[in-house]
């Protein structure tokens, strides 16, 4: 999770974990060199791994600091999960199991509803000369849906397809690391899908 200058968002996301902290081996928060009071609020909270950057390195940099620390941890997955969301219990279950036993599978991604009114709001599209079409599910029994690109504020990412094709582009900084990350797991034959399972209300752009 990636802290800048939102603290008390920040606080709740991991208020809200609690409901899934037994399927949480380690939670990292990053704190991405806030100039409030972020870094003093955040050291000491039990279970809680800070990690202070010092500076701003964008959505992109700030995640990959957090993701090389759990996989230098020894990680299997990745659950890179943006601070203003409020996760459901089945957030992350909802994710491991659409994974499970598919080592083909390089990303899955939760269903995202907007917190302000519940409306649904992609989180995985199929792309054609079309555009762009959004893959949604209510909840169905196979759990896991092929989409071509993952988007939003939860990501399920599979640590030995990031070592294959890399982390986040640092150079998008912000905006459109997510799409290019699912363009080169694709270009190398991993599988990437929405866990209809899993479920998040989104704070958009806070």
């Amino acid at each position: 999770m990636l802290n800048w200058n939102r603290v008390d968002l920040t606080f709740a996301c991991i208020a809200a974990l609690q409901k899934v902290r037994d399927a949480i081996e380690d939670l990292v928060v990053v704190d991405n060199g806030s100039t409030d009071e972020s870094v003093l609020r955040l050291r000491g909270i039990p279970g809680v791994t800070l990690l202070e950057v010092g500076k701003n390195l964008g959505y992109a940099g700030g995640n990959n600091v957090g993701i090389r620390y759990a996989m230098q941890d020894g990680a299997d997955y990745l659950w890179v999960l943006n601070n203003d969301v409020d996760p459901e219990e089945n957030s992350l279950r909802g994710l491991v199991e659409a994974v499970s036993g598919d080592e083909s599978i390089g990303a899955a991604a939760s269903a995202q509803f907007m917190a302000s009114t519940n409306e649904s709001y992609p989180a995985a599209v199929d792309v054609s000369d079309r555009g762009e079409v959004a893959i949604t599910c209510p909840g169905c029994s196979h759990g896991f849906h092929r989409a071509d690109v993952l988007k939003g504020p939860s990501l399920l990412l599979n640590a030995v397809a990031l070592r294959e094709v890399g982390l986040f582009d640092e150079e998008y900084f912000h905006y459109y690391e997510d799409v290019d990350l699912m363009e080169r797991l694709a270009r190398r034959g991993w599988r990437r899908g929405l866990a209809c399972h899993s479920r998040v209300r989104h704070i958009a752009g806070a």
